[in-house]
């Protein structure tokens, strides 16, 4: 595996309940400190679109050609907007790596879910995403699910692509804009 790896992370901003759509950053990074540019978009607010706009925005990206890998901050985007990262995978022909600070709680989620349309196949996507796999690190554990790579190797891209906290500078960065761009300034760890 090359030492500089190009990787994408995607995180959406925080919204409201009344909100239709929230941002969405995407942010590029060779390495693990070299940020190199961003793509912005939004995702509907517990809609059915994610996983067909991260796919447009990666393959319409000026970067799509050196790209090795896409993180995502959670399954999940703009509430219970759910990325089928299998799918994902497939279309961007890379591997997709979901990044989590905790396992979910897969009761409370299976309660709230059930008040947006089309909760079942949200429901198949989520699990579809496959197993949780958990890395212990220095500054804690960090749990992941991945699509169109193996574990190990999952775990040396991840490993790869982190400099400060415990998460890929990709998605630090990405959480960063997004929640300013929503909140006015950064806040809270990603």
């Amino acid at each position: 595996m090359k030492e500089l790896i190009r990787q994408i992370g995607f995180d959406d901003g925080f919204f409201r309940k009344s909100d239709e759509r929230v941002p969405l950053v995407g942010c590029v990074v060779r390495g693990n400190d070299l940020v190199e540019g961003f793509i912005i978009s939004s995702v509907s607010v517990d809609g059915d679109d994610a996983t067909e706009l991260l796919a447009e925005l990666i393959d319409k990206s000026k970067f799509k050609d050196t790209l090795k890998v896409v993180f995502l901050k959670g399954v999940t985007l703009g509430g219970f907007n759910v990325v089928d990262i299998k799918a994902l995978s497939d279309s961007v022909n890379m591997p997709v790596i979901v990044l989590l600070r905790k396992p979910p709680d897969m009761r409370r989620i299976k309660d709230a879910i059930k008040n947006v349309d089309n909760y079942e196949d949200k429901l198949r996507r989520m699990e579809r995403a496959g197993r949780i796999f958990e890395i212990k690190r220095d500054r804690g554990r960090l749990f992941f699910q991945k699509a169109g790579v193996n574990k190990k190797d999952a775990i040396a891209i991840i490993e790869k692509c982190i400099k400060t906290g415990n998460i890929p500078e990709s998605v630090r960065i990405a959480h960063m804009v997004a929640s300013a761009m929503t909140l006015g300034e950064s806040v809270r760890r990603a």
